[in-house]
């Protein structure tokens, strides 16, 4: 499993914290670019289609994103198609 595929997994999973410095990681093998603003303001523009952003405050003093800044990125990842869809039950027991 490489470390794309175990932070994808990890920001995926019912947590409440993701260290930002993986998210920036993950973005990247995504696609997406981060661009510093005022403060603490950040913004990460996907490569290929500049209209595809994802908006955050860099989290301090702690390194971490959670509440609802990482709800929003992962539905927004999830909306975009990055994570698999999660198997149902209905779905995995079809004759």
């Amino acid at each position: 499993m490489t470390k794309k595929d175990k932070l994808k997994a990890k920001l995926q999973g019912d947590i409440s914290t993701f260290v930002f410095s993986d998210l920036v990681t993950l973005l990247s093998q995504f696609g997406y670019e981060m661009h510093e603003r005022a403060g603490s303001r950040v913004i990460f523009i996907h490569v290929d289609d500049d209209s595809d952003r994802i908006h955050l405050h860099k989290p301090h003093p702690e390194n971490t994103i959670k509440g609802g800044a990482l709800k929003a990125v992962k539905a927004y990842l999830s909306e975009k198609g990055y994570f698999d869809e999660p198997q149902t039950e209905q779905s995995t027991n079809q004759n």
